[in-house]
């Protein structure tokens, strides 16, 4: 039995134009879909290979050992900075669930990598991580879990969402990313 008030991450990242080196990553602690218990903010570089190991640092040195899971705004952040979900998965012992409300189109992704560093690892994971069409509240979602089962990671997005598909968490790190790099936000429900 799952508690209502599961404590969870949503991590997303800041706007950024291709000029930028860096940019930033946001990391939003929250109980359930209401209670907000931290905010962390770190820097990845765009197009690089370093956001595993920024989001397992990031879980790492806060309430790790109490979260139920990690989730992700798919798996490419700052660009085609591609997360290893399986590593964080296996360096933090927390499931990892990436969540898109569009199909991720694989063609356009190869090509576009194909014009940045590291393109054969990134298409390796990409390739790994192909996400499941779920239904949400009458909607279709495109998730992947590693850890828990779709089921579990299903629950999960429930139990964290007030209204529309994005979990809060999710929601909220995207909010304050766009508002940290641009003075303002909007809600991406």
């Amino acid at each position: 039995m799952m508690k209502k008030y599961i404590r969870t991450i949503g991590i997303d990242d800041a706007p950024f134009s291709r000029k930028e080196k860096v940019t930033s990553i946001i990391g939003v602690i929250m109980r359930g879909a209401y209670i907000v218990e931290e905010i962390i903010k770190s820097e990845i570089e765009v197009d690089g290979l370093d956001a595993t190991g920024k989001i397992i640092d990031m879980v790492k040195k806060r309430r790790a050992e109490c979260l139920c899971a990690i989730i992700l705004d798919g798996v490419t952040f700052g660009g085609f900075n591609v997360v290893d979900v399986k590593e964080i998965n296996k360096r933090t012992s927390i499931p990892v669930i990436t969540m898109t409300r569009k199909k991720p189109d694989i063609l356009q992704m190869k090509k576009a990598l194909s014009n940045v560093p590291f393109s054969d690892r990134k298409l390796e994971l990409i390739n790994g991580e192909l996400p499941q069409e779920i239904d949400m509240h009458g909607r279709k979602i495109y998730v992947n879990c590693e850890g828990a089962s779709l089921e579990i990671a299903k629950l999960i997005l429930k139990r964290t969402t007030l209204h529309g598909l994005v979990p809060e968490p999710l929601r909220l790190a995207h909010m304050i990313g766009q508002a940290y790099k641009t003075g303002m936000s909007y809600s991406k429900a």
